[in-house]
């Protein structure tokens, strides 16, 4: 990657920068000025700490590793977070959860899924928020109005219809 010379623009993330070429196409370099992705894809949708990327090339929504290799190339419409090693996707307009090999962990049956914390998410279904772990079993009941994590503190805040708060610890 000749990062010298040419119309190349960079836009910071965690570890380096996205470059755009002049060509339109993104890649990754890190703050080292080592290409870590060639400028080839026509979208960087997401960039993990873990080396994982959800990229477009040739139209196709893929994750990828740092080596450019296709993780996961179907099953899903979007990629909407990367967690740890897992993704958070979109099907059929409802959310669900994959390993970074496909597997699917949690079936897409949510209408919004968040990640929270330690494999732990904070999910809603029918207009009522929960939190489900990725074997999809549920640690807070789905009976709040809205649900919070706040990660500076680790804290949950579950709000109640009644316009009480509940809040919790990550042990819940």
């Amino acid at each position: 990657l000749n990062i010298e010379g040419g119309d190349i623009e960079f836009i910071k993330y965690e570890d380096g920068y996205v470059v755009r070429d002049q060509n339109g196409n993104y890649g990754l370099i890190n703050y080292n000025k080592k290409q870590v992705l060639e400028c080839k894809y026509s979208e960087i949708k997401h960039v993990s700490g873990n080396n994982l990327y959800a990229v477009r090339e040739n139209g196709n929504l893929e994750l990828i590793n740092e080596k450019g290799e296709v993780l996961i190339g179907s099953g899903f419409e979007d990629i909407i977070n990367i967690a740890s090693n897992n993704v958070i996707f979109l099907r059929d307009n409802k959310y669900g959860v994959m390993s970074s090999d496909g597997t699917v962990l949690i079936e897409p049956t949510y209408d919004e899924l968040t990640y929270a914390f330690d494999g732990n998410y904070v999910a809603k279904k029918e207009d009522i928020y929960g939190i489900i772990n990725t074997s999809n079993e549920t640690k807070v009941e789905f009976s709040y109005s809205y649900i919070t994590y706040m990660s500076d503190e680790s804290i949950i805040e579950a709000d109640k219809a009644d316009g009480s708060t509940d809040l919790m610890d990550t042990s819940f």
